[in-house]
């Protein structure tokens, strides 16, 4: 094969072998490690420092129409890729719902949204992406198995539109999720403080009151509470006179009464009022069973008057009454509970403690 030959061969060789060889592989986009730079012009960033005049009167419809125009007219793509059509399916839906927002701004007070009302009628987690899927449950839901066939440019360029769409949405909710975290604490502090200085209800009255006043919801506690068959430690004192003052312990039992409750605040860290009044028995081992009337006045204050047949003639009334102060055994058991508690603790300690060292 003389030189030319070999050298024609050697070239065909060459341009055949470049025809053959695989195309360079694209660079891959991977959306798990793809994170926003707040210096790009379609970041959440810069989006915000773009539309500040418009957020700041809650326009949020002009943004978000321009969003999608900004979308349409995007340089990354050739305008027939399946996951840029579904940006602007999205959007377009984003914009449908919002074509309404007049109505609730109109309705809110100083220039805000009623966002409680807004937050009812309108979807605002579409830009959300979860479970590696954005607008999930969609006609034009993508995936992010997608966005990795994409080339980089067009997957950055996706995910930064969806991110400051989402980011927008978060933003405008955030008042109605401050207000709600808020509603939330307060009930928790007016049930706290319910449970902590109301009158305390023995199993039997919980009972009765869930069937008679069952007013009480997650957000406020019962305005009204009955009392039915309620003990508490009675200390009744005679009303003779100072020279026959005669102190006497008794079981005081509240047969039936009622409880109204007033919040000092619409605050419930101010406390809670409470007042209560109820026909009352009173048990001792001296006397025959008293009868009288209970009066409440808070946690602290149980004060009532009494009237035992202390003749045995039938008649409760024809001698003086008897003042009786309440001490609520619930109240004193659930208080001292604690202190109890930690006595066992100890003396058990103290026992473990003696036998390690026998």
């Amino acid at each position: 094969m003389g030189c030319p030959t070999r050298w024609l061969f050697a070239a065909a060789l060459v341009l055949a072998g470049w025809a053959l060889a695989p195309a360079p592989a694209r660079a891959a986009f991977d959306p798990f490690d793809w994170a926003a730079k707040p210096g790009d012009s379609r970041s959440y960033e810069s989006v915000t420092r773009r539309f500040e005049d418009l957020l700041q009167v809650y326009d949020y419809p002009a943004v978000f129409r321009a969003l999608q125009q900004d979308a349409r007219a995007s340089s990354a793509w050739r305008g027939d890729e399946t996951t840029h059509r579904h940006l602007l399916q999205a959007l377009e839906v984003l914009n449908g719902r919002f074509a309404t927002f007049a109505r609730y701004r109109d309705a809110g007070s100083g220039g805000a949204p009623d966002l409680d009302r807004l937050l009812d009628d309108i979807p605002t987690g579409l830009f959300q992406c979860v479970d590696e899927r954005c607008f999930s449950g969609t006609p034009f839901e993508v995936t992010y198995e997608e966005l990795a066939g994409l080339p980089a440019a067009q997957g950055e360029d996706f995910l930064y539109r969806v991110d400051s769409v989402h980011r927008l949405l978060w933003n405008l909710k955030q008042p109605a999720i401050r207000a709600s975290v808020q509603g939330i604490r307060r009930a928790r502090q007016r049930w706290d403080r319910f449970v902590e200085q109301g009158m305390a209800q023995y199993p039997w009255e919980a009972v009765g009151n869930d069937l008679l006043a069952p007013e009480g919801s997650i957000e406020f506690p019962p305005q009204r509470q009955w009392i039915f068959l309620h003990p508490q430690l009675g200390v009744e004192v005679s009303t003779d006179g100072l020279n026959d003052l005669r102190v006497k312990e008794s079981l005081l039992v509240e047969v039936v009464g009622h409880v109204w409750y007033r919040w000092q605040d619409t605050d419930p860290a101010a406390g809670l009022r409470w007042w209560g009044v109820s026909g009352a028995l009173s048990l001792r081992d001296d006397l025959r069973p008293g009868i009288g009337v209970v009066g409440h006045y808070g946690k602290l204050v149980t004060l009532g008057v009494l009237w035992h047949d202390r003749d045995e003639d039938d008649n409760w009334f024809d001698q003086a009454p008897h003042l009786v102060f309440g001490v609520d055994l619930f109240r004193l058991v659930e208080d001292r509970a604690p202190a109890y508690q930690e006595a066992w603790r100890n003396a058990l300690g103290g026992s473990h403690e003696a036998r390690a060292h026998r």
